[in-house]
């Protein structure tokens, strides 16, 4: 029974990831964030086979997989496309002109 429960309750949550993703709610590059997190599941399958007795544990565990990648993804996710991109490291300044209206004082750059 408890292996069913454990199972289920995976599913549950991972429809509802699929669900959040299906309504726009969260986005495909989800999956990448979701991939940087695979020592989750290392911990995730230590922590259940060290409390094959304790459900809360194990439910614990479970949470863990899925809920940290997904409070990541929401707060810092969406930037993953620019994390590892390349930039050159040699930039060509060109004329430019700032101007800023200061309530102190006045200065053009």
């Amino acid at each position: 029974m408890r292996r069913d429960f454990i199972g289920g309750l995976f599913l549950i949550l991972l429809g509802s990831i699929f669900i959040l993703n299906n309504f726009g709610y969260i986005g495909w590059d989800y999956w990448q964030v979701f991939l940087e997190f695979w020592p989750l599941f290392l911990i995730a399958i230590g922590l259940r086979l060290i409390f094959r007795n304790n459900i809360f544990i194990q439910i614990l565990a479970l949470l863990l997989i899925l809920i940290i990648p997904l409070v990541y993804y929401v707060g810092y996710g969406n930037n993953t496309k620019y994390r590892r991109s390349p930039f050159p490291r040699h930039f060509e300044t060109q004329k430019g002109d700032a101007l800023t209206d200061n309530s102190c004082l006045d200065y053009k750059l």
